[in-house]
């Protein structure tokens, strides 16, 4: 179970007077997080909050931390754009078992629905 957040305020004061419970709070939060997930995906919830941490520690300041850390989740977005866009068209899509027509296919059967001939 997630431990409970303190109110706004409390966790400013944190901030400001008493960083390492803030981080001592971080830290249980993020392993309750992960230890909430399903089993199969913990390990690489580890392996990338251990990521975070380490670009936490080579920043000089918080804000260098953000940013590393917001261009970390902007290039994981990025091979997502990558890989959906170079999928293989031809692979099957799963779950749908929609038939598609093409546009050509759906006017001419629309125009010989009603003419028998299939003329215009």
């Amino acid at each position: 179970m997630k431990p409970e957040l303190p109110p706004f305020e409390e966790m400013v004061d944190l901030a400001r007077n008493r960083p390492d419970e803030l981080e001592q709070l971080r830290n249980r939060v993020c392993e309750s997080i992960i230890n909430e997930a399903p089993v199969a995906i913990r390990q690489r919830l580890r392996g990338l909050q251990f990521q975070i941490d380490m670009e936490r520690r080579r920043a000089s300041n918080p804000m260098a931390s953000c940013v590393r850390i917001s261009q970390m989740m902007f290039d994981s977005l990025e091979r997502l754009r990558r890989l959906l866009n170079d999928a293989d068209p031809g692979l099957p899509v799963t779950g749908g078992g929609a038939r598609v027509l093409s546009l050509e296919t759906a006017r001419s059967r629309k125009g010989s629905a009603g003419n028998p001939a299939g003329k215009p």
